[in-house]
């Protein structure tokens, strides 16, 4: 069939509400991955030991520590040049696409390499099934992550909420399932791969609107690999608390400490995910041609604070139902869970800050920002987990985020004041007046 290259015009008012609307889809979607992850965590802790659990959680761990490890600031890239048009933005999304698979082999060979605990429950099967399961896997999360991105480039917000539901929802059943072999390689494989699943139809769902990757030479390719090396020291900054603290934990306490705090990581990280994705959508949203920046940037921040404090008064409120709900193996979730979520509004204030100075091509305030929340909570969490084990976790990741925190607000003026740096084509990107974007889509017409 052959393809062609049209404009589709906003509707009058719509750039107003984009930045609520798409942030409210992807709350709701991660809203209803916490209901459903909350029912996993209350059937595997019922049918399962908590020492396979914690096996089971510190290999998914170690997954997500791998996606992180070798982003390579990908999806800050696509997210800040999707005015691209057409054949451009698909070579763009095919490159990346590559990158990713292609460091996922590289991070997960790595890691395995270093962390021979992760090899207990993956070798039953055999050290090169166990291996190439394992990479597999971490492919599959990384390539979600990209797709996710580029759906909500195009605005298509339902894509992406449905996927996290169906992803959520998909582990549950699987549980009831005789295991399949160890209990804690079962549960790890149950884990993972509906969301690797998810990548392959993503990349259909994505196809199937007309958006298709290739390896052809990107528009202002070099331009765009500049930043995705800066922004990648930036997410390595950023993210090191949310991906290696867990590390840090696991190679520290024993297996049934471990997956109390995973469960409680794991309702924690639904309040912390609430702001990173109100900062993706306004870096989109942020980088669009007429957007008033200032005007986005408070509009995000009170919904990120808003919704991150509710979520943790939320989490306060509920701890006293951890133990009869999952029983008294679990009795450390509610000491630690009420600490994590409180980090969770801090870390809201330093997530838009973040993606205002990502915007405005700003490296200093980005570095300074990322770079204190990681050495804060990492430093604290190595010296403290080794000898308060959880709960030194849970106190580094609070005292590192006020503290990161701190230093946002202080950086906050200077990042206002700095012009925004939009690049020099991009009217020419951008398509053909400055209320459209452009989609590259089948002779049929627009999706």
């Amino acid at each position: 069939m052959a393809l062609r290259t049209i404009a589709i015009p906003e509707r009058p008012g719509d750039g107003e509400g984009h930045l609520v609307r798409g942030s409210s889809w992807m709350m709701a979607g991660f809203a209803v991955q916490a209901v459903t992850g909350l029912l996993f965590w209350l059937v595997a802790a019922r049918r399962f030991p908590s020492a396979d659990v914690g096996r089971a959680a510190a290999v998914f761990a170690s997954m997500q520590f791998v996606n992180y490890a070798t982003a390579m600031g990908l999806q800050e890239m696509l997210a800040r040049f999707h005015r691209r048009a057409g054949v451009q933005a698909d070579n763009l999304l095919g490159w990346a696409l590559a990158a990713t698979v292609a460091t996922s082999l590289a991070g997960s060979l790595a890691y395995l390499a270093v962390v021979d605990s992760v090899w207990t429950v993956l070798t039953p099967p055999g050290a090169l099934a166990g291996a190439a399961m394992f990479f597999v896997l971490s492919a599959g999360g990384a390539v979600v992550l990209l797709t996710d991105i580029r759906f909500m480039e195009v605005r298509r917000w339902r894509w992406v909420f449905w996927r996290l539901v169906l992803v959520g929802a998909a582990r549950v059943p699987f549980l009831w399932i005789p295991a399949q072999g160890p209990d804690d390689l079962w549960l790890f494989a149950v884990m993972a791969s509906p969301i690797a699943v998810s990548a392959v139809a993503g990349v259909a769902g994505l196809w199937a609107t007309g958006i298709r990757p290739a390896l052809g030479r990107p528009f202002e390719g070099a331009e765009a690999a500049r930043y995705a090396g800066v922004n990648y020291v930036a997410h390595l900054f950023m993210l090191a608390p949310q991906f290696a603290l867990p590390v840090v934990v696991l190679v520290n306490v024993p297996a049934a400490d471990n997956a109390n705090f995973f469960l409680a990581w794991a309702m924690a990280a639904v309040v912390a995910i609430l702001p990173v994705t109100v900062g993706r959508v306004l870096v989109v949203e942020g980088s669009r041609p007429g957007a008033d920046l200032a005007h986005e940037t408070r509009r995000a921040l009170v919904l990120a604070v808003a919704v991150t404090a509710a979520a943790a008064a939320v989490t306060w409120l509920a701890d006293s139902l951890v133990v009869p709900v999952f029983g008294s193996d679990y009795s450390a979730v509610a000491r630690i869970l009420p600490v994590l979520a409180l980090g969770g509004v801090p870390w809201a204030v330093t997530t838009v800050s973040l993606a205002h100075s990502r915007i405005r091509h700003d490296p200093i305030g980005t570095v300074a920002m990322t770079g204190t929340l990681a050495a804060g909570i990492l430093g604290l969490a190595m010296l403290w987990v080794p000898s308060d084990g959880i709960d030194g976790a849970a106190r580094a990741w609070l005292v590192g985020n006020l503290v990161a925190c701190g230093v946002a607000l202080a950086l906050w003026g200077r990042a206002r004041a700095l012009p925004v740096a939009t690049g020099r084509r991009d009217s020419e990107a951008s398509g053909d007046s400055a209320g459209a974007h452009r989609l590259r889509v089948g002779a049929a017409g627009p999706p």
